[in-house]
C-alpha cells in the first residue's frame, strides 16, 4: 500500500510539473468561450487587434471570391490592404506573418453539405501564436566587454626626448 501511494504521488507530481508554464487560459478548451476570448483580447495590443480585424476582412473577401467567383458581393476594404501593407503583414497559406514572424494561425472551415456542387468555405478562426520574447539580461562580464568596445581607446601621450640646454 505504501509503495502504491508513493507511486501515485510521483505520477501526480510528474504530470503537474510537466505542464508548460506558457499555457494560457485562452488556449484551454475546458474554459467557456467567452472567458477565453476575454483573456486573448487582454493580451493583444491595439495594433494586433487592428491587424486581426484587417486580416479577417481580407479573408472574408478571399472566401467570397473563391465561393462565388466574379459574382462575389463582398470585397475587402482598401483600408485593410493598406493596414496590412503598412505593418508588414502577409497571409501565407494558413499562417499570418508580421515581418516574417508568425502572428496568427488560420483554421479554415468548410460547409458540411454541398452547395452548387461544392463544399463552400466558411469564416475561419484565427489563433494567436506569437511567442512572447524573453529578453535575457546579459551577464556583468558581457556588459563590461560591450562597454569596453564602445569606448574609444585612450592613447597615452607620447613623451619625446628633448635636450634642453640651459646656460
Amino acid at each position: 500500500m505504501k509503495h502504491l501511494t508513493v507511486a501515485a504521488l510521483t505520477l501526480l507530481l510528474s504530470v503537474s510539473c510537466s505542464q508548460r508554464q506558457e499555457d494560457y487560459p485562452f488556449r484551454n478548451p475546458d474554459l467557456p468561450i467567452d472567458e477565453r476570448i476575454d483573456d486573448l483580447l487582454k493580451r493583444l495590443t491595439a495594433e494586433e487587434k487592428e491587424i486581426k480585424a484587417a486580416v479577417m476582412d481580407t479573408l472574408k473577401g478571399q472566401i467570397a471570391y473563391h465561393n462565388d467567383g466574379m459574382r462575389a458581393s463582398y470585397r475587402a476594404s482598401n483600408h485593410s490592404f493598406n493596414l496590412l501593407a503598412r505593418n508588414g503583414v502577409r497571409i501565407d497559406g494558413n499562417t499570418v506573418t508580421q515581418n516574417g514572424e508568425p502572428l496568427f494561425k488560420i483554421h479554415r472551415r468548410h460547409a458540411a453539405r454541398k452547395t452548387q456542387g461544392c463544399y463552400r468555405e466558411l469564416m475561419p478562426t484565427l489563433e494567436y501564436v506569437k511567442q512572447e520574447q524573453k529578453q535575457e539580461k546579459p551577464s556583468i562580464r558581457d556588459q563590461l566587454r560591450t562597454a569596453a568596445k564602445q569606448q574609444p581607446e585612450k592613447k597615452s601621450p607620447v613623451k619625446s626626448k628633448t635636450h634642453d640646454m640651459e646656460l
